[in-house]
């Protein structure tokens, strides 16, 4: 697909202050933030960048989160122990909304993924090998990574090439749903139904549940080989 830094331009589809992310003597400088090489909920972080393009696919045009500029649709097809942030196609926003209690927070910082189906050439055939190819090519050139939860920085995002928060994807595939967001960014050949194989490269933080009550997370990033730059601010509330 290419709804991110290819033909339709860029894509990208945290913490309170009683845990700070400042770092600890011996620790890690990140204590709400899941390393990457955990496995949270049964799934690696590679397996849960999949799940996030599932869910943020799915979704209808008209109430996709990655269209929303008010956190109105933030709940939409929310399901499990794992709530996902959406990133946006670029640009600022300001989106508020509620998190139900005890959900752990899934979102990329920046994000890639290729196939050979949708807004392509009718003679892209790429294997596997090549898909990944393409989607670290993208990933390599990100710089400006920056998470900060509640005015507190998250520790080691660098860049693209240096962050230590980077994963891919196994194979996987995705269910693009009528009126879908491929279809309503341009691409007509986004027909209805499901992909594959589909593979992503990217940066994505998982957090622990935050404790009840309001936070701020703000994510950056930029690509400015592809003109792309994001600075999506969440106002979250979360439940008791």
């Amino acid at each position: 697909m290419r709804i991110q830094f290819a033909r339709l331009g860029a894509l990208l589809a945290l913490l309170s202050l009683v845990f700070p992310l400042s770092a600890q003597p011996g620790g890690n400088p990140n204590p709400q933030v899941l390393p990457p090489h955990a496995a949270p909920h049964g799934h690696t972080y590679g397996e849960w960048g999949a799940r996030w393009w599932q869910w943020a696919l799915a979704q209808p045009a008209a109430v996709n989160p990655l269209f929303d500029t008010t956190g109105a649709y933030c709940g939409q097809g929310q399901l499990g122990p794992v709530w996902f942030l959406a990133g946006a196609f670029g640009g600022t926003f300001v989106r508020s909304c509620s998190v139900p209690a005890g959900k752990a927070l899934f979102f990329p910082v920046v994000n890639q993924e290729w196939d050979n189906f949708v807004c392509v050439e009718p003679d892209s055939t790429l294997d596997v090998a090549g898909l990944r190819a393409f989607a670290k090519s993208v990933i390599d050139l990100t710089s400006g990574l920056a998470v900060t939860v509640d005015g507190a920085s998250v520790q080691g995002l660098g860049t693209g090439l240096t962050t230590s928060y980077r994963v891919t994807s196994p194979v996987f595939s995705y269910t693009l749903p009528p009126a879908n967001v491929v279809l309503a960014l341009g691409c007509a050949d986004a027909a209805p139904g499901t992909y594959t194989p589909i593979v992503d490269d990217g940066v994505y933080l998982m957090l622990a549940p935050l404790p009840a009550g309001p936070h701020i997370i703000r994510i950056q990033a930029e690509n400015p080989a592809f003109g792309f730059f994001l600075d999506v601010t969440y106002n979250l509330v979360v439940g008791s």
